[in-house]
Formats: C-alpha cells, structure tokens, sequence
C-alpha cells in the first residue's frame, strides 16, 4: 500500500470554518450550564453579567458531495455515471473516495484492476466555485505555480493511493508570514458574523470540478468529477 504521511502532518485537519477570537472560557460554560441545569436565580444572574458585552459568532461549515462523474477514453468514447452521491465514487477500474480538508481535497484511489495506473498529476485541472481554472499540487510539491513539473504517480495491481491535492492558487509564498513563508487559503471559503441570516445568504455555493486522467496499459482514462458545494451555519463562539 502505498500511504503517504500528509493525513498526519500538521495542517490536515478536517473541513471547519477558521477559528475565531473568542471570550473568556468562563462565558461558554455558563452558557452550557443555562442549557443543561434547571433554571435558576443564581445561573440567570452570572449569565447576564458575563454575556452583556459579548456577541454570538455564527460560521458556515462546508462540505462537497458528488454530483455527476464522466470517464473519457481519450481518442475513445464517454461513459457518464449519474447516480453519485455522497464522497465515493467506483467502476471496473478503481474506486475513489473525496475527504474535503480545511485547505486541500484528501483522495483515496484503489486501483481494482490487474495493471499498474498512473496518475497524471502534471494534468489534473481544478475548476472552483468561482468558475475559474487552475492547475493542482499533491502531497510532497513545496512550491506552486506553473513551472513545478510533477512526475506521474504508479499505483501497483490492487494497492492503494493516499494523497492531497490544493489547487495553485491558493497558494501564495510570502516573504514575511507563517513558517517558510507559504500561505494556504480554504479550499471553499471563510463565512462568518453575527448574524446567522446574512452568513446563510453569503456562503459560498456552485460546483467544483476535477479532471483527473489516469493512465494504464497504454489508455488513459480522464475522469471528471463534479461536486456540489453545500453547507450549514451553526454557532462558533463569542466575540466582543
């Protein structure tokens, strides 16, 4: 089985929305307490004292579910696959699960059949919500841009593919910031405020789309998987 590290390493962390500033700890537990004891004199007095200055932040919390998948012989005919749904995705020849993270898509490619694949990561395209195209970077690729040249990745008869991809745009190496000076935007976006109606009518919605070409005994297979954005609001804390 071929497994990467990059699940593990720091900054793979599931799909959630940024983490905003909150206030003293002490605010959360009197609010659970409201909600979980019985109402009383004492509990109303410390929660009118402590919450008086503070607002509830609400954050949109997205995820992406498959839509539609088509596979393309290339010089050969299209096969589409319309009952998809939720992350994964199988045929005769592999079998794919998505896993979104908060700045990169994880994929998990079983290959099913008796012949090595290849992935041809130099020819994967990304389409965002936004509709605009962009090339990809996996797991191990330091530095982004269009001048990084990634060799294919072989995949034995029956093993297994762990990797990252991040499109290269949201990438940006920065001369002053985090450690090494590379930045990563979320992979869908940042929706937050105190308003849970105007974080609803600000998220991000539309579809991603992936062409991943995989090669195999002289063939290769392109195929294009579309997902849905979609997501929910819920409360992420306090803020002053």
């Amino acid at each position: 089985m071929l497994v990467s590290a990059a699940w593990a390493r720091e900054g793979a962390v599931p799909l959630k929305p940024r983490a905003v500033r909150l206030t003293k700890l002490s605010r959360e537990r009197v609010y659970v307490q409201l909600l979980t004891t019985p109402l009383k004199w004492t509990t109303l007095a410390v929660l009118l004292s402590t919450t008086a200055c503070t607002t509830l932040v609400y954050d949109a919390r997205y995820d992406i579910d498959l839509s539609a998948v088509a596979r393309r012989e290339r010089g050969g005919d299209t096969k589409r696959f319309g009952d998809v749904r939720g992350h994964v995705f199988e045929d005769e020849f592999i079998k794919i699960t998505w896993t979104p993270f908060d700045t990169q898509l994880g994929m998990i490619l079983v290959n099913k059949s008796d012949s090595a694949q290849s992935v041809l990561w130099d020819e994967i395209s990304y389409l965002g919500p936004d509709g605009k195209s962009d090339r990809v970077v996996h797991n191990g690729i330091e530095v982004a841009g269009a001048a990084v040249r990634m060799p294919p990745t072989v995949v034995a008869p029956h093993d297994t593919l762990l990797d990252l991809i991040e499109p290269t745009r949201h990438i940006s190496l920065a001369r002053y910031g985090v450690a090494g000076g590379r930045r990563d935007m979320p992979l869908i976006g940042v929706t937050h405020g105190t308003s849970a109606a105007k974080v609803q009518s600000q998220m991000v919605h539309g579809t991603i789309q992936l062409l991943v070409p995989i090669a195999a005994n002289g063939t290769i297979h392109e195929y294009l998987f579309q997902f849905s954005v979609k997501g929910t609001v819920a409360p992420s804390g306090w803020a002053s």
